[in-house]
C-alpha cells in the first residue's frame, strides 16, 4: 500500500536545499521518521502517508534523535492510529506545525527517484484528496 522506504535513504523535500535521511518505517509503512542535519543541529520530521503531511509529534517537548527514539516514536504512531491510547504518543502529525508533503522534482538517491511518482500520488489522496502535490 505504501511505497518501501529504506532506512538510510535520502529525500528531498520541496522546501529544503538538504536532503533528510530515513531512520525508521512503521511496521505498516504509513509512518517515517527522517532526521536532518542543519548548523550543527539535528532535527527530525515525521511523514504520516496517509494524510499527506509531515511534521514533529504533537506531544510538547518530544524529539527523536537516536534510531531506537525513531523506532519507538513510529511504533507509538502506529498505536495511536489504531486506537491503542495506553503507551500512544500521538494518533497523527502535529496539527499545528504540519506541511504538505512536497517532494523536490530532483532526487539525488536513486531509491527516492524510483519512488517520486508513487509518493506524489498517495500525497495526492491524503486527506480525501485535498492535499497537492508541486515541484
Amino acid at each position: 500500500m505504501y511505497p518501501e522506504f529504506a532506512v538510510g535513504q535520502k529525500v528531498f523535500f520541496a522546501e529544503f536545499t538538504r536532503s533528510w535521511t530515513v531512520r525508521a518505517v512503521s511496521t505498516s509503512g504509513r509512518f517515517v521518521a527522517f532526521t536532518s542535519t542543519m548548523f550543527g543541529k539535528l532535527e527530525y520530521t515525521v511523514a504520516d502517508l496517509t494524510l499527506g503531511v509531515r511534521g514533529t509529534a504533537s506531544s510538547w517537548g518530544v524529539s527523536f534523535t537516536t534510531d531506537e527514539d525513531c523506532v519507538a516514536a513510529l511504533a507509538a504512531f502506529e498505536r495511536g492510529a489504531a486506537g491503542i491510547v495506553d503507551g500512544s504518543i500521538t494518533s497523527q502529525v502535529s496539527h499545528r506545525n504540519w506541511v504538505w508533503l512536497r517532494y523536490a522534482a530532483v532526487q539525488r538517491d536513486e531509491r527516492t527517484a524510483a519512488m517520486l511518482q508513487e509518493l506524489r500520488e498517495i500525497t495526492c489522496q491524503g486527506t480525501a484528496g485535498t492535499a497537492q502535490w508541486r515541484t
